[in-house]
């Protein structure tokens, strides 16, 4: 079975396939003490899982296939707190290591990726 153990830059995310509970992140000032939110209020987030790490986007060939692209709701907009809710569809996905991504819009529109890692669906015995 695939493990979390990797050398991407975040946090891998392992879930039982078919399992809809939303993925939570919290975003942190970079330029702040270490592990104090950031305030997030009016930010836009998404997470994509995609079968390649690194995806060409240009092609042909496209390499990789984008499993999901999962808009981020705020939960705590001063506490950084962030849910990414799956739909049943896009969690039944075939048990094994995907990757994903998260890209942070703030207010003044400007982009950033804030995470890159494994994702990882696991078997489990009821979907």
């Amino acid at each position: 079975m695939a493990s979390c153990d990797t050398d991407l830059a975040g946090i891998c995310i392992a879930r039982k396939r078919g399992d809809t509970a939303p993925d939570k992140i919290f975003v942190t000032d970079p330029e702040a003490v270490a592990g104090t939110p950031l305030d997030v209020t009016g930010f836009g987030f998404v997470m994509t899982v995609n079968t390649e790490q690194d995806p060409d986007p240009v092609g042909p060939p496209i390499v990789g296939a984008e499993l999901a692209q999962i808009t981020g709701t705020i939960v705590d907009g001063p506490g950084g707190e962030v849910d990414f809710p799956w739909t049943p569809g896009d969690a039944d996905q075939v048990p094994e290591a995907y990757f994903y991504d998260i890209q942070q819009t703030d207010t003044a529109g400007r982009i950033l990726t804030i995470a890159k890692e494994r994702y990882i669906f696991q078997q489990d015995l009821t979907k």
